[in-house]
């Protein structure tokens, strides 16, 4: 089980400083590392997006989750987290899916290719993010294959058979 801060740069009005920001997700993190799931796992705590406090945060977080890092040309800032062994989940929300399930040629040429700097990151293709729900897309299992849709649950076996 895992858990992270939302965007830990967010600008909130209180006039907090990168350093407050980073000193606040070393304090979760720390306790989030105090904590065992019911399995007996210890609870691992991410980053979300802000690649300015990754130099201050990588040694206590346990992955990274980035968004849009190929549209603002930073993936590369991340692999440090790899370099360490840790997970850096990347998610895009290309156009061409904000309103559908099909993504355009185009579109998964440029977001399911590793010229970014994100080799060796997980990447998962997104509606936009006013449209969270269940569906994906892998990039691995090509340009239709790679699909899937969560909101529509699991169906449960019928123990009375």
């Amino acid at each position: 089980m895992a858990v992270y801060r939302g965007n830990i740069s967010d600008i909130t009005g209180f006039n907090l400083t990168a350093d407050d920001y980073a000193a606040y997700a070393k304090k979760l993190a720390e306790y989030a590392h105090t904590l065992t799931t019911q399995e007996g796992r210890p609870l691992m705590f991410g980053q979300k997006n802000a690649g300015q406090l990754l130099p201050d945060l990588i040694d206590i977080m346990d992955f990274a989750v980035i968004e849009e890092c190929r549209d603002n040309y930073i993936c590369c800032v991340w692999q440090p987290y790899i370099k360490q062994g840790k997970p850096v989940f990347e998610l895009e929300y290309p156009k061409s899916v904000r309103h559908s399930t099909n993504i355009t040629v185009a579109d998964y040429n440029k977001y399911c290719d590793n010229e970014y700097g994100n080799n060796k990151y997980s990447l998962l293709i997104k509606h936009a993010s006013e449209q969270v729900n269940g569906w994906g897309m892998y990039c691995d299992n090509g340009l239709t294959g790679g699909g899937f849709d969560t909101s529509k649950g699991i169906e449960e076996p019928d123990e009375r058979k």
